[in-house]
């Protein structure tokens, strides 16, 4: 979950000790201000985060979003700037 430049994390309905931490613990910028949308892409099993025209790909192992990232929204066909959620479906 996130919440501004902030995100939490939790087990279940309990917060996890630790948190909330800072955006930039997970390698991104110091001048974004918040995560509009995050979804588990069932394609790879990544994470992705996305934030105005921009998104990252999340490293859970490390912790951090990948080298190559920041990239721009418009590498993913038929998606649109600026969403404020993300989810998938799976037809069948």
């Amino acid at each position: 979950v996130s919440t501004g430049p902030e995100y939490y994390l939790y087990d279940g309905n309990e917060l996890v000790q630790g948190y909330p931490k800072s955006l930039t613990e997970l390698g991104l910028p110091p001048s974004l201000e918040k995560i509009d949308a995050a979804m588990v892409w069932g394609h790879n099993s990544k994470t992705y985060l996305y934030s105005g025209t921009m998104y990252w790909k999340l490293d859970e192992d490390v912790g951090k979003v990948e080298l190559d990232y920041p990239r721009d929204m418009s590498m993913w066909k038929g998606i649109g700037y600026n969403i404020d959620a993300a989810f998938q479906w799976k037809d069948g």
